[in-house]
């Protein structure tokens, strides 16, 4: 409805004016603010945005009768397709699970039943003979000649290496290696000397107490030597040891003898030992003997393994470990011998009367 007059009909509806006109405005006749409202508030014509309309085709033409027949004849030789896949694989689940016969399969295909695994001999027998040959090539690159009694790995080739690294420093190097070697040799024979002297003085005091027995009165030496004792700190006997020369060895050379282990690196300890327990795999037949067995003789793993040709002793009793709380061996082991009547009882005539 309009504004302060209820006589007229409803309209859209207007937001009023904001308030912010000065005193003498608002406190007008109602004549005046009705002439400054609609002239403030007067209304204007919308009129819509032109759209950019495409404009149609000159000479519009339709398909012939002969290539919509053409595209319907496309369209169902597909569905025809599509419906033989559909079916084909709607019959394709039905072979799984179903035990396959293997007496039925001709010689040629090799297909065996393996302790309950059905297997293709003839790609067992191809996995064995390529793994002979790998076996064989590798042999053949690791032997050694008859005529050659150990393996020997030279280290030539490093050193020629390193003098055509340093070819310059050869004079300086030689001159250094030379005076070191005098120098060497000057210690020698000082060290002769000193040992001819010293070897003089112990054969003197060896031929004195050889002739001791000879010499009535030995003087007692002045000065005991000192001598270590068994109980002596490993410390104490660490200083007569030689230092360890660090060897330094070319950086090339030194990465060629590294030896690499990533190859008995197990990133997953406890999926491996899963994959490991399920290695033997046991089929229906051979639990239902070994648990008839386990009644008839608990612990007795050789004699039940005696009744499964294709399981070793080890496997019996692991096995067993492995299962003994699933199948709760213990109450069937004593529900077998309640079933079998318990103890013997035996029947007498009475008593003997005198």
């Amino acid at each position: 409805m309009r504004p302060g007059n209820s006589n007229y009909s409803d309209g859209p509806k207007r937001v009023a004016p904001p308030l912010n006109r000065p005193y003498q405005q608002i406190h007008r006749s109602p004549k005046d603010n009705y002439k400054s409202y609609r002239k403030e508030h007067s209304w204007k014509a919308i009129t819509p945005a032109k759209k950019n309309s495409i404009p149609a085709a000159p000479y519009p033409s339709l398909p012939t009768k002969g290539q919509v027949l053409d595209e319907k004849n496309k369209i169902d030789s597909q569905i025809i397709e599509y419906q033989i896949d559909l079916s084909t694989l709607r019959q394709a689940p039905q072979t799984v699970g179903v035990v396959s016969h293997v007496e039925s399969q001709p010689d040629s295909l090799g297909v065996v039943d393996v302790g309950g695994f059905i297997a293709n001999m003839n790609l067992v027998d191809s996995v064995i003979a390529q793994n002979k040959n790998n076996a064989k090539l590798a042999a053949k690159e690791a032997s050694v000649d008859a005529n050659q009694r150990m393996m020997f790995s030279s280290h030539a080739p490093y050193a020629v290496q390193d003098l055509r690294e340093h070819e310059d420093l050869l004079p300086l190097l030689f001159t250094s290696v030379f005076y070191t070697k005098m120098i060497e040799k000057e210690k020698e024979e000082a060290l002769a000397e000193q040992y001819d002297t010293m070897r003089g003085i112990w054969n003197t005091q060896c031929d004195a107490v050889d002739t001791i027995a000879e010499n009535p009165v030995f003087p007692w030496p002045e000065d005991m030597p000192e001598s270590m004792t068994k109980t002596a700190d490993d410390k104490v006997y660490m200083e007569f040891v030689a230092d360890d020369t660090p060897m330094i060895i070319n950086p090339a050379e030194k990465d060629v003898f590294k030896f690499n282990t990533d190859a008995r690196l197990v990133n997953d300890p406890v999926s491996e030992h899963h994959v490991y327990k399920q290695r033997v795999k046991w089929s229906e037949e051979e639990k239902n003997i070994f648990l008839e067995q386990w009644c008839s003789h608990p612990k007795d793993f050789v004699k039940i393994a005696s009744f499964l040709p294709d399981k070793s002793v080890k496997e019996v009793i692991e096995f067993y470990y492995l299962n003994k709380n699933l199948y709760d061996m213990k109450n069937l082991q004593a529900a077998s011998k309640k079933r079998a009547g318990g103890r013997k009882k035996v029947a007498s005539e009475g008593a003997i009367h005198k």
